[in-house]
């Protein structure tokens, strides 16, 4: 007894006819809803192009997937220019300084990039991820942020700036507790699409704003430790 799927698509080469279904059969081929007259032969060659069909079809859609996946992993590189990456953050870029946004720099985003969004945050915060900064529909043309970027929620180029953790817009630098050192991930987007989300947004919400419109994504570490 077979199950139910299989009596409805045994026709398409996934499973074997049943016994009551196959009799009768060996000259009969159906196709696009006409009876035409073929040997057993002839059936088993039509068989065996549906299925290098759909071996085909299935190779296409390894290779699109394979497309996808190269889209969403490269091939932008960010960096900091005042730090390397897995170095320590100076003190100017900290609670412990002036407390300014570093310069970032990156290189080009994937054609049909229309913005960029970017979010800094604190992974071994005690209380969790902790958020220091989102900014969303930066221009695709652009290739960095210079010192200290104002803490407004728009600024004349387009850029949009979100709340961090702390509850302000814009830029809050690394404060951890005295102890180890905690890593912050500077992490860069290049999005098909300008979000329209209005300043203030939070990450929550930039990262449903950015679900099926990630063309390229690149992160970059670094680290701040405070010893008292």
């Amino acid at each position: 007894m077979q199950h139910k799927e299989c009596q409805a698509g045994w026709r398409q080469g996934g499973c074997s006819a049943p016994d009551e279904d196959r009799r009768g059969q060996d000259d009969i081929f159906r196709a696009g809803g006409k009876i035409s007259h073929r040997s057993s032969d002839e059936q088993e060659l039509g068989v065996v192009a549906v299925v290098a069909q759909q071996l085909h079809d299935g190779k296409d859609v390894a290779n699109e997937r394979a497309a996808r996946t190269a889209r969403q992993t490269g091939p932008i590189r960010l960096k900091a220019q005042a730090f390397k990456p897995e170095s320590d953050i100076p003190a100017q870029f900290t609670c412990d300084g002036s407390n300014l946004s570093p310069a970032l720099t990156w290189t080009a985003p994937p054609a049909g990039a229309q913005s960029f969004a970017l979010v800094m945050e604190d992974p071994d915060a005690p209380a969790g991820t902790w958020i220091h900064w989102v900014a969303y529909d930066l221009p695709a043309t652009e290739r960095g942020l210079p010192e200290g970027i104002e803490p407004t929620g728009m600024l004349s180029s387009g850029m949009k700036q979100g709340q961090n953790d702390f509850g302000r817009i814009g830029y809050g630098g690394p404060c951890p507790p005295p102890g180890s050192a905690h890593r912050y991930w500077f992490r860069l987007f290049a999005l098909d699409t300008k979000l329209g989300l209005k300043p203030g947004a939070t990450r929550a919400q930039l990262e449903r704003a950015m679900r099926g419109h990630v063309l390229a994504q690149t992160d970059m570490m670094a680290r701040y430790r405070r010893a008292s």
